[in-house]
């Protein structure tokens, strides 16, 4: 994969592709199945010990951008990140799953760049999108959440390690 990061960076450095083609990093990223199929007290008890605000909420009758509410447990998904790793709640038929992920920048096994999306109320969130080797192509296969910023603060809240 090596050969191809070094020919995709040669593409992207052309005068017309530099602003269009996003700039490539080498990572590993480790991937955790926390819980499967957990109900919402367990994940309740798991999510309120991931200590940030960085991050967002589904639940049945509102969005949270931020902190996870105390008094509420009826999650459909959310994503956080807390600098260390990163975090991701789905409701899945009848029960919940909660996957870490969390980068090691000292492995190459993969590619990534950073995505920033720009929702309705201007708040900017960001992603990283990794990319994998299959079939002798490059295809992405996850996005994790980074952080992102809120209405009122719009200083940036992305992990320190999302370069």
């Amino acid at each position: 994969m090596k050969q191809e990061q070094e020919i995709y960076n040669l593409i992207r450095n052309d005068i017309f592709l530099k602003d269009v083609l996003p700039e490539m990093h080498r990572a590993t990223i480790n991937i955790s199945i926390e819980c499967e199929n957990a109900d919402q007290k367990d994940i309740y008890g798991k999510l309120k010990d991931l200590s940030t605000d960085n991050g967002w909420c589904l639940y049945r009758d509102k969005f949270v951008n931020g902190k996870i509410l105390e008094d509420k447990t009826d999650f459909i998904e959310g994503e956080w990140n807390n600098g260390l790793y990163s975090i991701r709640l789905q409701l899945i038929n009848d029960g919940y799953q909660l996957i870490k992920m969390q980068i090691d920048k000292k492995g190459n096994e993969h590619l990534y760049h950073i995505q920033e999306i720009v929702a309705r109320n201007k708040t900017r969130i960001f992603y990283r999108v990794w990319w994998q080797e299959s079939s002798g192509r490059i295809e992405p296969f996850l996005q994790e959440f980074i952080g992102n910023t809120t209405q009122a603060n719009q200083s940036t809240t992305r992990s320190s390690h999302d370069s």
